[in-house]
């Protein structure tokens, strides 16, 4: 009796789809030797603005043994930088009402802790560690000093600065980049 096949070649579903005439995304079929594969995975690491990439492991015969997600250095920090914003943003906003300046100085050592973790996850060299990590304790300071300092005394204006860094956070975060000047295409092969 033969059994049936759950691990289809992805490479089939490509085909049948673009025979059909649907687009698919984008791939690339590499062979699993160390230095191409691991060129790859760095590749995936250093690109900016996107989230990352699907490895998808085939066997010889052609059948789907596993699969990763590898994510890029960029999406990873700032996802980091978006979650650390969060926590200082609940921790004055929250039952708490902790001072500005004292969350600010909380969020500032957390997101060192957080990037010194990142580091080695990541492999990530000190140099690119450091700007990553100064990124995003400027835009915790922007954060502060900026949109919160803009709302005076109005909590729905204060509960308005939450919910877009942490719902909108790709637009706040381009408001950071363009009126601070900030750069977040980082090298991280140095």
């Amino acid at each position: 009796m033969m059994l049936p096949q759950i691990c289809v070649n992805p490479l089939l579903g490509f085909a049948i789809s673009t025979a059909c005439g649907v687009r698919t995304v984008a791939f690339q079929v590499v062979p699993y030797t160390g230095l191409e594969f691991k060129a790859v995975l760095t590749a995936i690491k250093c690109a900016y603005q996107t989230e990352g990439k699907v490895n998808l492991y085939v066997n010889g015969r052609g059948n789907v043994i596993g699969l990763q997600k590898y994510k890029t250095a960029w999406y990873v920090s700032l996802r980091a930088i978006r979650e650390k914003a969060k926590l200082f943003l609940t921790n004055v906003l929250g039952k708490k009402k902790v001072a500005v300046g004292e969350a600010l100085r909380d969020s500032h050592q957390s997101v060192e802790k957080r990037f010194n973790a990142i580091k080695r996850f990541l492999q990530l060299s000190d140099a690119s560690t450091a700007k990553y990590c100064e990124l995003g304790k400027s835009f915790i300071t922007y954060v502060a000093t900026v949109r919160l300092a803009n709302c005076g005394d109005s909590d729905t204006a204060k509960k308005t600065v939450q919910h877009d860094c942490v719902d909108l956070f790709p637009v706040v975060w381009q408001a950071f980049l363009v009126a601070t000047g900030a750069n977040d295409r980082i090298d991280c092969t140095v």
